[in-house]
């Protein structure tokens, strides 16, 4: 290669050097500058979405409030989240008046859609959200959804089918060989906390399904509701159970609640 060839070589490998670093750097700068933009119209979303759950909660009109920002989607995802939050924390008629709201407005049509998406991420968000708000007749539609080896779209389902159904939606796996892992354990008991889903009558039937990872739920939720009559039935469970991984949980739970308070 000549001097000549060389220094040519050198200078065209600075100058697409230096393209790519102006590139790179623009492509931040945009980046960033959309960010702020964002950030700053949030702000002036959540300051009108405020508004609207004050009237919401007030029987106010709040619904004004909504109307003038309603067809933005970063706004319909503020306020649907703002929704749930409140929907959370409150409950009886400050909760049904969320529920009633989420229909009202018109949200519950963009939550429907995306659970209608190809988008396993859209279809999980969809599903939290008419689930959270309580909107019973998405079950049937949620019911359907099949994210073939997804198993965050499988857990968010069964999460969803419990907060609008109750824990009678586990009595379909009895038999199953779906494993309920501890992470999915966690989300469940989780789910049941935060949402205050009804004790079920028929939670000591769990205990003798032949899905050992839905019995050992069983025993978990069992030991959370406190129902006496089902802690008799826990009890029983151990002495007949042969599963010595199911005997050492209850062992564990039942210990615990007895440790003397310090």
């Amino acid at each position: 290669m000549s001097e000549f060839d060389l220094k040519f070589t050198l200078i065209l490998i600075i100058l697409v050097f230096s393209i790519c670093s102006i590139i790179f750097f623009l492509a931040t700068l945009t980046k960033r500058i959309f960010k702020i933009k964002e950030d700053k119209k949030k702000k002036l979303f959540q300051i009108e979405i405020d508004k609207v759950l004050f009237g919401i909660m007030f029987d106010q009109d709040g619904g004004k409030h909504f109307t003038v920002h309603g067809k933005s989607t970063l706004f319909k995802k503020l306020m649907i989240k703002s929704l749930i939050g409140h929907h959370d924390n409150f409950s009886g008629i400050s909760a049904v008046k969320m529920e009633e709201f989420f229909v009202k407005s018109g949200l519950v049509n963009y939550s429907l859609s995306k659970i209608r998406s190809r988008s396993w991420v859209d279809v999980v968000e969809g599903m939290r959200d008419l689930s959270s708000l309580n909107y019973k007749k998405a079950y049937l539609e949620i019911l359907k959804i099949s994210f073939e080896g997804n198993d965050i779209v499988h857990q968010e389902k069964l999460l969803a089918r419990i907060r609008l159904n109750g824990l009678q939606e586990l009595h379909e796996f009895k038999s199953s060989k779906v494993y309920f892992n501890d992470w999915t354990q966690s989300n469940i008991i989780f789910v049941v906390k935060k949402h205050r889903v009804p004790n079920d009558d028929l939670l000591p039937d769990l205990l003798y399904a032949t899905n050992k990872s839905i019995s050992l739920l069983a025993i978990r939720l069992i030991d959370y509701y406190q129902d006496l009559s089902q802690m008799e039935a826990l009890r029983e469970f151990k002495i007949i159970t042969k599963n010595k991984k199911l005997q050492a949980e209850i062992d564990f739970l039942l210990k615990v609640k007895t440790l003397p308070q310090v």
